[in-house]
């Protein structure tokens, strides 16, 4: 596609989610009381926290962007993916609500749905079952903007 990859690199390095685990410390202040409400956030390592960090910055970023271009009343629909870092659940719905919240949406719906195993985006076997246990449904959550 004519891309390097150190462009993909850089792309991928700020894409939301991505794994890399740098973290501007002053930014972390943000986030820190949305961070508190995930109960395992806590009982991760050191590597792991950072990168829940990066995500909940990423988050709060693209959250920042919603309420720029979303008409007072508009709706924001999300579909989320709980996190199963190192066996602990991190739950992201919880992040995004209050982020969300945060940024001048308020939650109108939550719904829980299973994820079929031959539809999910990760691989449905592995050798190790590592990976059945990682995502079994997703959040559906909808949010208006009230600014």
């Amino acid at each position: 596609m004519g891309h390097s990859i150190p462009s993909l690199r850089r792309i991928r390095a700020a894409s939301i989610g991505t794994e890399a685990a740098r973290l501007n410390t002053k930014r972390a202040e943000e986030i820190s009381t949305a961070l508190n409400r995930l109960r395992k956030f806590n009982d991760l390592p050191a590597r792991q926290q950072n990168i829940v960090q990066k995500y909940a910055l990423d988050s709060s970023a693209f959250l920042t962007e919603m309420q720029r271009v979303i008409k007072p009343g508009g709706q924001l629909s999300l579909v989320l993916g709980e996190s199963n870092l190192r066996g602990k659940l991190i739950e992201n719905s919880k992040l995004f609500s209050h982020l969300a919240r945060n940024h001048g949406f308020t939650k109108t719906s939550q719904h829980r749905r299973p994820l079929q195993e031959n539809r999910r985006y990760l691989p449905v076997t592995s050798k190790d079952n590592s990976l059945e246990n990682r995502m079994r449904y997703e959040v559906i959550q909808t949010y208006v903007s009230a600014v």
